[in-house]
């Protein structure tokens, strides 16, 4: 699932110098899209219908 434009402005402001960033940051950064709920997955987030999507094929894949 891409990022929407409007969002990462909102974490990030035009020309943010990512070179001074920590690594902790970034990937909070790559997770928060994930952890915000849509209305297009019932106001679920992308982490919780994927948790589902995963659990079942684990399952059949494993035993």
């Amino acid at each position: 699932m891409s990022i929407p434009m409007d969002y990462l402005v909102n974490i990030c402001q035009k020309k943010t110098e990512f070179i001074g960033i920590e690594n902790d940051e970034i990937l909070a950064i790559q997770k928060a899209p994930n952890n915000r709920p849509r209305k297009g997955l019932n106001y679920r987030t992308p982490n919780e219908v994927m948790r589902r999507i995963e659990k079942p094929l684990d399952v059949l894949l494993h035993g």
